[in-house]
Formats: structure tokens, C-alpha cells, sequence
């Protein structure tokens, strides 16, 4: 099962869509309260998710995963450009983190090493 969330609808659609065309079980919040209110989180495989939403942002969903379900990888996503400091996502312990746009390989590249590592643990 893979989560998604990201408060911009067309965005978690296109995921949604993407990953349900490799046939992944996928399921999609519009915010990080509403998934961390989902009793069904600790299912989740991996987790993709904004770094920048009203309310609980990327960073600190990110920490709680850690802190929560450690095992669970969590790949970022954002539209901020290149310039902005990655260095607190990454030591937070995100797998990865994708600039907007990025292409369809590109996320199933991250998805498929994010599996990988869970599975290893």
C-alpha cells in the first residue's frame, strides 16, 4: 500500500493514477491530519508526500513517521526549486525527494527503492 499525500487534488490524482497503472495499492489524503487520523496508516508501505501544505507541512509528517513507524519510507515531493535547503529532509530520514515536475520514471524509481529498502529491514 502506498499513501500519498499532497493537498493539490490534480497533483494526488495523477499519482494515484500513475501508480494504479503498475498495479499498486494506492490511497490518497489531502492533508497529513487526515492521514495521520487514518487508522489504517500503520499498512502503509511507503508513504509520498508535499513538503509544503497548510497545516502539518512535509517536514514535520516526516519526523512523526520516523518517530512512529521508522520502517516506513517516506519519499518527498515539491515544487519549491533546487535552491531550497534539502539538508532537514534528509536528516529526517527521507528516502528521497523529487522536484516538480518530475517525470513518471523518475517517481517509480524512487517508489521501487523505497520498497526495496523496506523489504530489507
Amino acid at each position: 500500500m502506498i499513501a500519498i499525500v499532497d493537498d493539490d487534488f490534480r497533483i494526488r490524482e495523477s499519482l494515484v493514477n500513475l501508480l494504479e497503472a503498475e498495479e499498486y495499492a494506492v490511497k490518497a489524503y489531502s492533508s497529513a491530519e487526515e492521514f495521520i487520523a487514518d487508522n489504517e496508516r500503520t499498512v502503509v508501505d511507503c508513504l509520498i508526500s508535499d513538503i509544503s501544505m497548510p497545516g502539518i507541512g512535509g517536514l514535520e509528517l516526516l519526523q512523526r513517521m520516523r518517530s512512529e513507524h521508522p520502517a516506513i519510507p517516506v519519499i518527498m515531493i515539491t515544487a519549491r526549486g533546487r535552491r531550497f535547503d534539502e539538508e532537514p529532509f534528509i536528516k529526517a530520514g527521507a528516502q528521497a525527494i523529487l522536484h516538480k515536475p518530475f517525470d513518471c520514471a523518475e517517481l517509480l524509481h524512487a517508489v521501487t527503492n523505497a520498497l526495496a529498502a523496506r523489504r530489507r529491514q
